[in-house]
């Protein structure tokens, strides 16, 4: 109707406003959809519905989440009150790198400052702005927008005939792109809130699975090891994240990330110790390995990410075992060349290791040879941490499944699924050490 040419521009205008192309068109389309026998009451009810549940704007939360090397990024939390209710809708993450592509210190000041503009913005000018907006009515509030930074930062033309490119411009865009984004994203998440994790396993799967049996994502935070010179033996300290119904898995990961990056910027080596990696992972500066689980032990907890009733982040590590494993003599020189430990010593040392750390729950490449990992299953099973921590093995095979065969034996048992008709049996490769 909008676009009809015989529309007078006052009409056109009027239904742009009040959003009742869209309304009506929606609740026609519903009608058509369901074929109720009384239609006519069925849009009525559609219509007063509508009206009173409207998505109306409350508030911009901003925050910085990443300063590091040339790449900032910041959330925009957007909270819209919709059928009484007051709370975040939607979480926008915006990642922004420095104009002149440099991560010195010049470049992260100016760059800090930049996302801090952005922000300042939104929590007070935008909020002021669009204070009890009716989101509903998208086109409304883009014009507002549209309206807001034409006057607060008119185009500027260059001598050439090019729109000048001024810092409170490059803030504006920004603002601009992170407050139209959550917006949208906001107000659909009023209309429906499902479960991502829900979906995902759905589609994963074809059926709905309990979260502990999702793939959990690992990222590597510290490297270290004999390989890179690092006074830390254990080559990678891995931050794992678990898939929660509670919990933003993204959101956990840079409140994380940020608690790692103040807790580096504090330390005596300073960003200059903790160089970071191509992968987004840091040079381990650390003295010991207790000093280097302390950065991530006080990044979880600083993030309130763990509750009682959920572990979401935990740590894993990566022993490198074969850099500290003398195979002469059959010793391990995990304390210096005075303390030598043979694999049941080792295994020993784990266990109470484990016990210091409770949030390890991964342990890679522990031994370099067959008696540790024989020893390990069982002493883990003894102190009740089979339960809550798993260990890999990779370097011992060296990927050879001839190395595999020597030291294991393969036995298989079928089992049958009762819940997949039609599919038959499963069988089971069960390894026995």
């Amino acid at each position: 109707m909008t676009d009809h040419p015989l529309t007078p521009d006052p009409v056109k205008k009027y239904l742009q406003e009040q959003n009742l192309e869209v309304v009506m068109n929606t609740g026609i389309n519903k009608i058509l959809r369901e074929k109720p026998a009384d239609a006519l009451s069925a849009l009525a009810v559609y219509l007063t519905s509508n009206a009173e549940k409207k998505p109306v704007f409350s508030k911009f939360e901003c925050e910085e989440t990443l300063i590091s090397g040339k790449y900032s990024s910041f959330q925009a939390h957007i909270f819209i009150d919709y059928a009484g209710e007051v709370k975040s809708r939607h979480t926008h993450t915006y990642t922004y790198e420095s104009e002149d592509g440099g991560d010195g210190e010049e470049a992260q000041n100016a760059l800090r400052e930049r996302v801090a503009g952005a922000m300042q913005m939104i929590n007070n000018d935008i909020n002021s702005l669009l204070n009890g907006a009716d989101l509903s009515l998208i086109k409304k509030t883009d014009l507002q927008l549209k309206k807001f930074f034409d006057e607060k930062y008119p185009s500027q033309q260059t001598e050439e005939g090019e729109e000048a490119k001024g810092e409170g411009q490059s803030i504006g865009k920004i603002v601009l792109r992170v407050v139209s984004e959550a917006i949208v994203h906001g107000v659909a998440k009023c209309y429906q809130n499902d479960n991502m994790f829900d979906n995902y396993s759905n589609l994963l799967t074809g059926s709905n699975v309990e979260l502990s049996g999702m793939t959990k994502l690992m990222f590597t935070v510290l490297n270290g090891g004999k390989s890179v010179s690092s006074k830390v033996k254990f080559s990678k300290i891995y931050l794992i994240l678990g898939a929660s119904k509670e919990v933003s898995v993204i959101n956990s990961f840079l409140k994380i990330q940020k608690a790692i990056v103040t807790s580096i910027n504090s330390s005596k080596q300073g960003t200059n110790g903790f160089k970071m990696g191509a992968d987004g992972s840091y040079f381990n500066a650390c003295d010991s390995i207790p000093e280097a689980l302390k950065i991530l032990e006080d990044a979880i907890k600083n993030s309130n990410v763990n509750t009682d009733q959920e572990t979401v982040a935990s740590i894993g590590i990566n022993c490198e075992s074969e850099s500290f494993y003398n195979a002469e003599t059959n010793k391990y020189d995990m304390e210096g060349p005075k303390n030598l430990f043979e694999p049941g010593q080792m295994a020993d040392w784990y266990i109470k290791f484990l016990g210091d750390h409770p949030l390890i729950t991964y342990i890679e490449d522990p031994f370099s040879e067959i008696t540790g990992y024989q020893m390990f299953p069982e002493k883990l099973q003894e102190h009740s941490l089979d339960k809550t921590v798993s260990f890999g093995v990779k370097n011992f095979y060296q990927g050879k499944l001839e190395k595999l065969k020597e030291f294991t034996e393969y036995f298989e048992k079928e089992q049958e699924d009762d819940e997949a008709e039609g599919e038959g049996d499963k069988v089971i490769i069960l390894l026995n050490w």
